[in-house]
This record gives C-alpha cells, structure tokens and sequence, in this order.
C-alpha cells in the first residue's frame, strides 16, 4: 500500500510536470514559428517578412526615424560631450533609451563633427500596436541598439556677421537592431539642412533672444523594390532665450514626405539648460509629438564642454 501510494504521487507530479511542458512549449512555438505573424499579414509564402514592414515615422519607435535636430545658426566653438536619458509615451509603445552626443570642432568658429548614438533602448508595445505594424516581436517588449549618426557642421557666414548661417551634412548609419520589433530600420540615411539665426540684446543687458529658422532634405531607405527611398523637406523654427546661466528654448519642426503615410511627423519641444559651472551644464527637456509621431517625450542629460 505504501508503494502504491508513492506510485500515485510520482504519477500526478509527472503529469503536472508533463502539462506544463506542453504548455511551455506551445507557447514558445508559437512565437518562434511566426505562425501568429503569418496570418496576420497573409504572408504569400516567398517574400522577406521585412517587405510586409512600413518604413515611416508611424509605425517604427521613436528613435528609428526622428525628426531632424533644429540649429540655431550658430556653430559650436567647444568640444562637447552630453550623455543623457529619455522617456517616451504613447498608446501602445512606451520605450526608454540613453542618449549619447559628442561634438568636436575642427577649425575654430568653422567646421565641426559631431557623432550621436541611442545605445541602449527598452521598449514595451501592446498587441495592437504591434499588429498595426506588423512586427514580429510576439510579446511586444525587449530591447535595441541604436544608429549611428554623424554630422559635419560648416559656418558659411564670419563671426561678427549679424545674420548666421550654418549647413550640417549628416548621415545614419544602418547599425540599428530588432528591426522585427520595428525599433530601428536596419537602413542608413542621410540629411542636409541650413539654418539661420540671428541674436537680440534684451534692454536690461542681462539677457538676450536668439530666433532662428531651418530648412533641409531629408532621405531613409524604405526596403520596397519600387520605391527605395523615402524623400522629404525638412523644416523647424526656435528661438533661444538666455537669461544669466539660464537658457529656455522652444521649436517647432518636421518634415513631409511624400509617400504619405505616417512621413509627416511634427513635434514641438521646449528645454531647459543651466550653466551649473564654466563647462558643465545641466538639461531637462519635454517633446510633444502631432500627426505621424505620437510620441510625448522626456529628456535629461549633462553636458560636459573643453
């Protein structure tokens, strides 16, 4: 009897064991044989599961085709090095990333390089965000690694000119990863634009206002055979309010491609900077994004300049 008993014991926990196993591995199966997936985009069996994907602002994570930065005009004449965090809210895909920025001057007051990067990016989507862009990412959270970008900035006007102008030239690198997961697009791009700026001294003397205006091409790899890239005008406005170590910065920008769904992206931010020493400064920021982003956005960084 006592045999017996231990025999029924051993025997309900394997079954439970057993259960489980299956369970487990239906569950796995499922998202590793993209089944799900197939069905959802009625997959024709031959194409890459990356042409089912829609390559614009809409239906990729904040990070992978973003909005262009706004210049001011005004070059930078300091080697810089900002490393910072953001948020990023919306219905269905809240994600949270570091930022890094390393600006160098090459000839003083008029070119200069700088490499930006997310290195780190975790993400979390609801199934239906995930369904409305196809990604084959079956719990809809993980994590990513950014694109390079590297941009040259040239001074066009002299330094006592009123009016400043500057042209950057930049490009991204294909670097990014989890495509899948529709973070990054796994494709390079490029852009130019040119900004100018011009700076007003307040009548107190104690600060001043620096408004500006932007304008540019902006251009993204797209994966389709017809239409390999995305072409768009790139456009922003802002203006600088300095204030002793404080400075308050508001824009507005975008750009507007022309395959016409989710490439028209606007955001508008405003930031915040105060001077903590001579060559450390200290960054909060806020983005709110309209149309093709629907993103809102938050920053921290500290800047360290030399």
């Amino acid at each position: 009897m006592y045999l017996s008993n231990n025999q029924l014991l051993k025997s309900i926990i394997l079954s439970i064991l057993n259960v489980g196993f299956v369970i487990l591995f239906s569950v796995q199966l499922q998202a590793q044989d993209y089944g799900w997936w197939n069905t959802l985009v009625q997959w024709d069996g031959r194409s890459h599961w990356s042409e089912y994907l829609i390559y614009t602002p809409k239906y990729f994570g904040p990070n992978a085709i973003p909005v262009p930065e706004i210049k001011n005009g005004k070059i930078h004449k300091t080697t810089q090095l900002e490393l910072g965090l953001a948020a990023h809210f919306s219905e269905g895909d809240d994600a949270q990333n570091l930022t890094t920025r390393l600006y160098i001057p090459i000839t003083n007051e008029r070119v200069g390089l700088q490499i930006y990067v997310v290195p780190y990016e975790r993400y979390k989507m609801t199934p239906e965000i995930r369904d409305l862009r196809r990604a084959r990412d079956f719990d809809g959270e993980g994590f990513a690694f950014g694109d390079i970008h590297l941009g040259t900035w040239v001074q066009l006007t002299n330094p006592s000119s009123e009016i400043d102008l500057l042209l950057t030239l930049n490009i991204k690198t294909a670097s990014g990863s989890n495509r899948e997961a529709t973070r990054f697009t796994d494709g390079s791009g490029y852009n130019f634009d040119l900004s100018a700026g011009r700076s007003f001294k307040l009548q107190n003397g104690q600060s001043k206002v620096r408004p500006y205006a932007q304008i540019g091409f902006y251009v993204w790899e797209t994966n389709e055979d017809k239409n390999p890239q995305n072409d768009a005008f790139s456009f922003g406005v802002g203006s600088d309010w300095k204030i002793g170590r404080s400075t308050i910065t508001t824009q507005l920008g975008g750009f507007i491609g022309y395959k016409g769904d989710g490439d028209k992206p606007v955001i508008s931010r405003i930031n915040y900077e105060y001077l903590i020493s001579d060559k450390l400064t200290l960054k909060v920021g806020a983005q709110y994004g309209f149309r093709d982003n629907l993103y809102r956005s938050f920053f921290l960084s500290m800047m360290k300049e030399w």
